[in-house]
């Protein structure tokens, strides 16, 4: 069975608490979006973090649950190119490539914590 995955790179971002003792804040800066439509069940599974931060999608909707009502969660970037690439080996679809070839783009040392934010839709 399949399972609609939109996936957010974001920019993982901590601001220090401040003397006054405000907690730190964290948040994601959004740097791309991919619509992955139909992908295996099991490719969700890599994504184990739980959001430790709010994050806003489209229509200013907090994404805190997805459509299923499973738990928004994230990964670091390598294990999602890892699996992706195990995964053309097992079968090619359209949208794996382009997705490959933009993470592997990016510099991680460019970024403060680049993760990859999985949402079933």
């Amino acid at each position: 069975m399949g399972y609609e995955s939109r996936l957010y790179i974001v920019d993982k971002r901590v601001t220090p608490a401040r003397k006054d003792g405000c907690a730190d804040d964290v948040y994601a800066a959004k740097i791309a979006q991919f619509d992955m439509s139909c992908m295996e069940s099991s490719f969700r599974n890599i994504f184990n973090n739980p959001l430790d931060f709010d994050f806003i999608g489209e229509n200013d909707e907090d994404l805190t649950v997805d459509n299923y009502g499973d738990k928004v969660k994230y990964s670091d970037v390598q294990p999602v190119i890892e699996w992706l690439k195990e995964s053309t080996k097992r079968e090619h679809y359209r949208r794996t490539a382009p997705l490959i070839a933009f993470l592997e783009a990016l510099k991680p040392e460019e970024w403060e914590h680049l993760i990859i934010i999985h949402y079933g839709y």
